[in-house]
């Protein structure tokens, strides 16, 4: 009882103390952010300096480029440039396919990624067609032992899942649209 009295005199230097901590908590966070993003723009801009000085010195399908390719890439998401990042991956496949060939399984995480990045940026039927072509690799193409093509399989199903499940509620909103 003495606790309800004590929190019915004192509402407003409570609701002040509550607010003012939530009001530095947002701004140290959003300051936080932006120089995460400062940073995150000056790391891309260091990586396409360093791809541009291997590309003089190696050519431009050298394998050294793949690392370098994907630290960009992983950047560029970071900053939610998701074109610019299906751009970039289409680059590492395209190098690993004239290296190692059409159905080298090293191209198969950048493929992943792919995936993952068609996703984020809404572009379902790339994701779709990019699942189909990772699916053809592990029945057709693959290689490696039956465990490693069975959890790749399995990845990949998960994949579709996450796939549509991100899909639903763009489904449900679809679906529940008033017509006129």
């Amino acid at each position: 009882m003495h606790f309800l009295k004590a929190a019915c005199c004192y509402p407003r230097k409570f609701w002040f103390s509550a607010n003012l901590g939530l009001f530095v908590f947002i701004i140290a966070n959003t300051s936080f952010a932006q120089i995460d993003e400062v940073e995150a723009i000056s790391d891309l801009e260091s990586y396409r300096i360093q791809i541009e000085e291997l590309e003089y010195s190696l050519g431009r399908y050298d394998l050294q480029l793949i690392e370098p390719i994907l630290r960009l890439a992983d950047t560029a998401a970071a900053l939610n440039q998701f074109d610019e990042v299906a751009y970039i991956l289409d680059r590492a496949v395209q190098i690993v396919r004239v290296n190692e060939g059409l159905y080298a399984e090293s191209q198969i995480p950048i493929l992943k990624q792919h995936i993952e990045n068609d996703v984020r940026r809404g572009n379902w039927t790339d994701a779709s067609a990019t699942m189909d072509h990772l699916y053809w690799l592990y029945t057709e193409k693959s290689t490696g032992t039956s465990d490693e093509v069975i959890q790749g399989l399995r990845d990949l199903s998960d994949r579709i899942w996450r796939v549509w499940s991100a899909m639903i509620p763009l489904i449900r909103q679809f679906t529940t649209r008033q017509l006129p």
